[in-house]
């Protein structure tokens, strides 16, 4: 299995996505996000893939990427989705992935407020996240 269908099904486990995992509608997605709607999805962010390297071709590797969100756009829903990263922030701290080789999943910033498309009623909001993990030496 590829690391980003490794980190999307993990993120599918967060209880703060609960709400929504009943509407069809609403997707964890890779490098696609809708305009309206409460839609989710996971953009990879530039960044240097090893954090270090050992001589026999092991080391530390990051994945560094943006958990993005459509959300609908008003002051009840701007609170109620500055709450959602907020607590999605906490998640990955406590979170234990099933993948031995994880080390962290961490977030880099707090959840922001990225782009308004007013005439939609829709926002998008992003939060900045790194993975860091173990790499085998190659075979």
């Amino acid at each position: 299995m590829a690391l980003i269908d490794e980190v999307v099904d993990f993120l599918k486990t967060c209880p703060h996505l609960a709400p929504y995992k009943d509407n069809p509608y609403i997707l964890l997605a890779v490098d696609a996000l809708g305009i309206t709607d409460t839609q989710y999805s996971i953009e990879a962010a530039p960044a240097a893939p090893w954090v270090k390297r050992y001589v026999d071709g092991s080391g530390i590797k990051q994945f560094v990427f943006a958990f993005t969100s459509i959300e609908p756009f008003g002051e009840e829903s701007n609170l109620k989705t500055m709450a959602f990263y907020e607590a999605f922030s906490h998640w990955t701290c406590i979170a234990k992935p099933k993948n031995p080789d994880w080390i962290k999943l961490e977030t880099l910033t707090g959840g922001y407020l990225a782009d308004i498309n007013e005439s939609a009623g829709a926002a998008r909001y992003q939060i900045q996240c790194r993975l860091v993990f173990q790499a085998p030496a190659p075979k």
